[in-house]
Formats: structure tokens, sequence, C-alpha cells
């Protein structure tokens, strides 16, 4: 199913008359601050240690599975930004009194800005200007290798923070949403752009323009001499942080407040998509709602009300309605596509207005508690209950299939606690073995496949649900 709804201010009115799991605020919470969740090398060749913030509810009855995790991302342009931010730690708190599992993370931030001298006396307008456009796409895949590997620490420790591994979802706000979507559709190095992520020539040193009010004040580097200028390639879209991951798990959907994505990242093999709920105001002039480039509309103002030059070297993206119009096109020709939600408002301020009155501003919440209390109900819909088996394994309530190695090393895959008809496909989706239904633990011998490298999909089929997990073949 597919939605597409324009807003009326009484579109959420109704949801105080009755109580609704996973969407009323209803629970006391604990929060635990700066849990650090693992470490990584930012684009300056800095090894920066990330930190997390956990909130759960503690008056609550937990579905025996565990509670369903929502990660929550902050923006800021892949330059600025941290889970302290006010609407971050809303996003953060609510969740955990709806009844989930809520963390917000901090993750590699930074760019190489330009080494032209170009600048413009408006506060923040120089620290946009990038070396070129591969720029932004490589902060944005190091921020997604970041929250994978966060997610990864949570199902690794499930049992201690009372998660269910297969009721994983995100939330973030303008660059948090483009990596809260990309971590959640994301599932093949064929949605990756890698003519971006390997290894590219070295850059030029940023303008000492830059350093101060840019490079210093956003700690994005202590000084321009010290920041390393390679290009290394970026490896795997999943990262290497808290690998292996000790049992599979299951992103079920994403919530993107005026985000967007850099290309279609939509087409899967899997079955079942993640479901997604978009928001965005068609005049933000930060992310475009359709399709353009970021920084856009505020380019545009700056350039022709501040006489400002362009911002160069700015990547082209699509925000919400663009997303939505890539869904609609797929699925016209029948491919396999994600149920979304798209929500737009009728602010049309142009951008003076917008810079005389900031609270006409479109890269913004119209109601926040209206935005967030929509995604919560359409999210609340793809919480699966816990499948507790019987007849198979009674002591055993908690019975998932897991894979190991994984990535492979050597050429026999083990698969432990499959009970049902195992499938074993390709990225494109094409049947290489299909086993009959049975409980077994079960050895697959990779040569009589002759298995390449890349990605490769397990679904388990039973009478009551379907697994999906992923391998890789180095």
């Amino acid at each position: 199913m597919k939605f597409l709804t324009f807003i009326a201010t009484f579109i959420v009115s109704t949801f105080s008359l009755f109580s609704q799991q996973w969407v009323d605020t209803t629970f006391q919470i604990t929060t635990v601050n700066n849990i650090e969740y693992g470490e990584s090398v930012d684009f300056a060749g800095v090894k920066r240690v990330h930190f997390m913030d956990i909130s759960f509810p503690t008056n609550d009855s937990p579905p025996e599975c565990g509670r369903p995790l929502i990660v929550v991302v902050h923006g800021g342009a892949w330059l600025a930004g941290s889970k302290d931010e006010l609407t971050i730690k809303r996003l953060r708190e609510d969740y955990a009194k709806r009844g989930y599992t809520s963390i917000a993370v901090n993750y590699r931030l930074g760019q190489f800005h330009t080494d032209k001298n170009i600048h413009c006396n408006v506060e923040g307008w120089d620290c946009f200007n990038i070396a070129d456009s591969s720029e932004w796409y490589r902060a944005y895949y190091r921020a997604i290798q970041d929250v994978n590997g966060s997610i990864r620490y949570m199902v690794n420790n499930s049992e201690e923070y009372n998660i269910d591994p297969n009721n994983i979802f995100l939330a973030g706000e303008s660059a948090g949403a483009f990596t809260a979507i990309g971590v959640a559709f994301i599932d093949s190095n064929n949605d990756v752009l890698t003519q971006y992520t390997k290894e590219l020539p070295a850059i030029a040193a940023p303008n000492t323009l830059y350093e101060e009010p840019c490079i210093k004040e956003l700690n994005i580097a202590s000084s321009i001499e010290e920041m390393k200028l390679e290009r290394p390639d970026l490896g795997s879209y999943e990262g290497e942080m808290n690998q292996p991951v000790v049992l599979p798990y299951k992103i079920r959907g994403v919530a993107g407040f005026y985000g967007g994505v850099m290309n279609n990242i939509f087409n899967s093999p899997e079955d079942e998509s993640p479901a997604l709920y978009i928001f965005h105001q068609p005049n933000d002039l930060i992310v475009p709602v359709g399709y353009g480039t970021v920084f856009e509309g505020y380019n545009d103002c700056t350039r022709v009300v501040l006489n400002c030059q362009n911002i160069v070297n700015r990547k082209s993206v699509w925000g919400s309605r663009g997303i939505a119009n890539i869904i609609d096109t797929m699925e016209s020709k029948g491919l396999q596509t994600p149920d979304y939600l798209l929500e737009l408002t009728n602010n049309n301020a142009n951008c003076f207005e917008q810079l005389v009155n900031p609270s006409k501003g479109g890269h913004q919440y119209d109601n926040y508690w209206q935005r967030s209390t929509k995604a919560a109900a359409f999210l609340a819909d793809y919480i699966t209950e816990c499948t507790v088996e019987t007849g198979v394994n009674d002591d055993s309530p908690k019975y998932r299939m897991y894979i190991y190695p994984n990535p492979l090393v050597g050429n026999s895959l083990n698969i432990i606690n499959g009970i049902g008809t195992i499938t074993l496909t390709d990225s494109f989706g094409r049947v290489l073995l299909e086993s009959e239904n049975r409980k077994y633990n079960y050895t697959i011998d990779i040569n009589q496949f002759n298995l390449s490298s890349g990605l490769y999909y397990i679904k388990l089929i039973t009478d009551k649900r379907a697994e999906y997990l992923k391998f890789i073949v180095q």
C-alpha cells in the first residue's frame, strides 16, 4: 500500500482520544548518557570515539522478545550537529515514553573544504564551500557506516538492553534523515555510488580562510596543517565497527524529517522492505523537496538577496517528494517497493520571508508534536509481535536462525536453528538453493555453487514467519 497525504491541521487531533500502543507517551523513562559504542577514523585521518545516549521505560511490561529499538540520528550537513540537540533529545525521550528502547548517536563529521578563496560576509555561508561533490557522499557514507555500527552494538548487547533485534527502527532530521534512510535501505553494493567511495586522489589543502570559522569552530579538525589529505577507499557500507553481529536483525521502518537520498536505494530483492515515513516543507532552502542540489534555495537566496556568489560543489539529491516519485515510478513498473507515507505542508514562504520571520522557515518542523506523533503511529503498524515456537523447541521462545562465519571465510556456511524452508539467492534475486521443509543445523558447501565475491541472502520460511539474513563472500 502507498500513501500520499497533504496536511490539514486536524490530522492527528484524534490521537488523544484513545490510548495507542507504541504511539502515546505513557511511560516513565530513564536515560544513560555517553555510552561508548565504537571508534572509527574520520575524513582527515583522526580516530574518533563515538557515543550514544540510551533511554528506556521503567514502568512498562516489555514484550517477551524485548522492546523495539529506535535509533535517532541528528542533522547538521555532516559538518556539525550532535545527539544533544533539543529535538534529537526530545525524539529519543518521546520514543522511550512510547515503549521503545531509544538511542541517539554521534557519528563521524567533516568534509574537505575547497582550496579556493571563496567568501561571503554571511554567517555560516563560507562553511558550505566543499572541495568537490564527492565529499558530500563520502561524509554521508561514513555516517551510514557508524550508525550501522551502533545498531550492531545494541544487537550484540540485546539481552542487556532488552531489545528485540527483529524490530529495529530509525528516525532522523536533515542529514540525519539521509543517514537513517540510507541505513534502512542500502542492503547491497548495487545501492552504493562506488565512484565516490573508492580511493580518490588526495585533496588539495583547504584555503586558510576556512580554518577558524569552519574547521576549528565546528571541531572538524584542530588545524589544516594536521589534516591528512588522502582519500582512501571507504570499504563496505556496513562498516567494520562491532563486527561480527551475533544475531540477525531486521530494520522494520524509518522516519525521515526534511531529508532525502542521493540515489535510488529502494530496489530490494527482499519481499519486505522497511516502511518509510517522510515529512517535508515545499519551501525548504536546504534540502529541496523534489530534486535539486543541497542548499539550493539557500544559495539562491544569499546570491540574490545578500549579493553572495554561488556555493560551490553542491551534491544533487532527491528530497521527500522526490523519493515518493522514485517509489511511485518503480511501482508502476511492477517492481518491489516499500510502503511509505509522505506528509507535506502548504508553507510557501519565500527566502526573504523566511529570513525576516524564521518561524516560516522550510527546513524545520511546522509542528514537532504533530509530525513526530504521526510518524510514531505509522511506524507502530510495522512492529511485529513475538513469535514463540510451539511443538518444536519448547524451551527456546527466542528461536532465531543465525549464520556463521559472516563474512564467509573458507568454504562452509553454517546455518543454525533453521526450521522451515531455506532459500539461498544472490543480490539479483536468483535462487541458488532451496531446501526441503525441516528442522536442522545446516552447512552449505560454497564450492558447490562456485559463489563469486558479493552479497547473498538466506531466506527462512516457516508457517508463521519469514526471516532474512545477508552474508558476504569476500
